[in-house]
């Protein structure tokens, strides 16, 4: 978790996509990948969305932001 808010983007690269292998196990990274949904960089909100939709369930509280950022 701690690597999400790391100076370097890859680092949070890496992050979003471990997040993503553990699916539901990665449930406590929710709030801070909705965090991430809301950087500059493109590809981490990217990496960060696709963690989200593997988390699955516990990552419901994410999906009006994610609908907010399609619809715009």
């Amino acid at each position: 978790l701690p690597l999400l808010e790391a100076p370097r983007l890859e680092a949070r690269y890496g992050a979003c996509q471990a997040l993503a292998a553990l699916r539901g196990r990665a449930a406590p990274a929710v709030e801070p990948l909705q965090k991430c949904l809301t950087h500059e960089d493109l590809w981490l909100r990217i990496k960060a969305a696709e963690a989200l939709s593997r988390i699955g369930k516990p990552a419901l509280p994410a999906v009006p932001q994610l609908l907010t950022m399609l619809a715009k």
